[in-house]
């Protein structure tokens, strides 16, 4: 199963085509900003372009766990987003003479109330969130002819532990085990 997320009028053959706009005619109106109605691992590959600089930050970690969730192992994340800072220089230095398009690409076209950019895509911090996730083999490359925009290409790896899992791991050998009695602190201190 593979799955076009926020795919606006971009409707792919051989995709589950999802967007939240109805007027947009996809498959499965849905926010992807949310629990997907995926099972665990049943995605092979999931497309996600020019979307997650609408969605806040905040949620990105968010996004990425669920979009690792429904992945089946090794499978596919391929998502592009307008690279904040190439933008800004693009506006500031009026490239090619389209200010008004350098100004849409860093705070989105804003012909509806969806179409506002409100996250600065920065790909070290993002390519540094993917990995947290528990994404592998990540390669970032610019869009053909376009280099303003980022295509991040991942797999789907290791699930990373919890700070507390790995406390649980460092202290009790089970990650699960988060859980402190007094006869464990008694064993650990000697007493």
């Amino acid at each position: 199963m593979k799955l076009n997320l926020a795919c606006g009028l971009c409707k792919l053959d051989g995709y589950i085509n999802v967007d939240v706009n109805p007027e947009m005619n996809p498959d499965v109106v849905m926010d992807v900003a949310g629990i997907l109605p995926w099972k665990d691992e049943e995605v092979d590959e999931i497309l996600f372009f020019h979307a997650i600089e609408h969605i806040e930050a905040k949620y990105h970690y968010l996004i990425l766990d669920e979009f690792w969730r429904i992945l089946k192992p090794e499978g596919k994340l391929i998502l592009g987003y307008p690279e904040f800072s190439v933008c800004v220089k693009y506006w500031l230095d009026n490239y090619m003479g389209r200010r008004e398009f350098w100004a849409a690409c860093v705070y989105g076209r804003q012909s509806d109330p969806k179409d506002f950019h409100v996250s600065a895509m920065h790909t070290p911090e993002f390519v540094d969130l993917m990995k947290n996730t528990g994404f592998k083999e990540i390669t970032t490359s610019e869009e053909a002819h376009n280099p303003q925009y980022t295509i991040v290409r991942a797999l789907k790896g290791e699930k990373r532990m919890t700070y507390e899992e790995s406390v649980g791991k460092l202290i009790f050998g089970d990650p699960k085990k988060l859980e402190v009695n007094v006869e464990d602190v008694n064993v650990m201190s000697g007493t």
